[in-house]
Parts: C-alpha cells; structure tokens; sequence
C-alpha cells in the first residue's frame, strides 16, 4: 500500500515538473495543461472510477465469497477457466452501452443470494459485462474528449491508480466489519446511485 502511494506521489510530482504545467514560454496558453483541464470530460472520468472500483472490488471477492458459501475446491479451476471465457466473449460481444449499466446491479444481487447455484452465473454475467465495459468505456471516454486526448487519459489513469489504492485499503476493513456480503452490497449500491445519476444527466442533456 504505502509503495503504491510513493509510486504514485512520484508519478505526480514528474506530472508538475512538465514544461506544460510549469507555465514555459514555449508552450502556447492552448497547449498548456491547465487549458485542457477545462476541457476534460470529468464525468466520464468518474463514471470509470466508480465502475473500475466496483470491477475491482468483485474480481478481488469473488472466490472468497464462493469459498464462503462451500463451493468445491476441485471445481474452482474450472470456475476460473470459465471467467475468463466470459471475459473473452464479452469483449466480442456488440452490446449497447445502457448494458454495461447492468454492472451494479448484478453485484448487488450478489450480496442477497446464498447459493452457488445463484452465485456462480451472476458472476459470469459480470465477467461478460466487465470485458464489454472496458471496450465500450473506451469508446465513450474518446468520444467526449474535445482537447487533448493524453492529458485526459493520463488523468483518468492517474485517478483511478489512487483510487485502486484508497478502496483496497477500505474493502478489506468493510469485509472485516460488514462480511463480504455487506461489502458487495455496499459497492454494488454506492456504483448504482451513480449510474442512476448519470442516465439523468444524460437525459437532461439531450
């Protein structure tokens, strides 16, 4: 944890020691990071975040929470070659973005069912959904940039290394407290209000 935090303050302070931040004369006012701050597509930004942690939070989970509920250990190879097939059909999947929205929701539903029965094909479901997400992020996110397209990625991968980091630490204190099912029913709430969030703003914007 504090290696990934030093990794990162470090990649921060190279950040601020660019020419393009530091205000050199040979950089234009147009080409300068703080012009393109203003024109980079925050609400994406966050939309990544949100689903990436929320992604994070069941890929780390998953199996604990299948052990938890007996699921066989001879089986969980199978299990894991399985996730990844998902993984590899959702990537070629032609899915509407509204889908991936879906994401939240089946890791809610995780945290109320108690059967491997019930488990087992919601979690295939998100491994599709995720591959799919990740293909279709893409698209949107440079779809909504309209300045320079590294400096609005090299933010959002700099947001999303610290917030890998900070729900890391707080996922394993919640599982502690709450039990793995509270900790999906947490992420998967908290990743729902947002999507709800951002189809009103979609909304209201067309």
């Amino acid at each position: 944890l504090y290696l990934s935090l030093l990794i990162v303050a470090i990649s921060l302070a190279a950040l601020l020691m660019l020419p393009e931040v530091m205000g050199s004369e040979e950089v234009t006012e147009e080409h300068s990071l703080f012009h393109n701050l203003s024109q980079v597509p925050w609400q994406m930004i966050v939309f990544g975040v949100v689903f990436s942690s929320l992604l994070m939070v069941n890929n780390q989970y998953a199996s604990l929470i299948l052990l938890d509920y007996h699921f066989p250990l001879d089986y969980l190879g199978v299990l894991l070659f399985l996730f990844n097939l998902m993984m590899a059909l959702g990537s070629h999947l032609k899915l509407r973005w509204q889908a991936v929205l879906f994401l939240p929701l089946c890791v809610l539903a995780v945290s109320f069912v108690q059967t491997n029965f019930a488990l087992v094909p919601l979690f295939l479901v998100i491994r599709m959904l995720n591959a799919n997400y990740v293909n279709q992020f893409a698209i949107k996110m440079n779809g909504a940039i309209s300045g320079d397209r590294a400096v609005a990625w090299s933010i959002y991968n700099f947001a999303i290394s610290l917030s890998f980091i900070v729900v890391d630490l707080v996922a394993g204190f919640m599982a502690d407290v709450l039990g793995l099912s509270g900790l999906y029913r947490f992420f998967g709430a908290l990743a729902c209000l947002y999507a709800l969030y951002y189809l009103i703003r979609q909304r209201l914007s067309k």
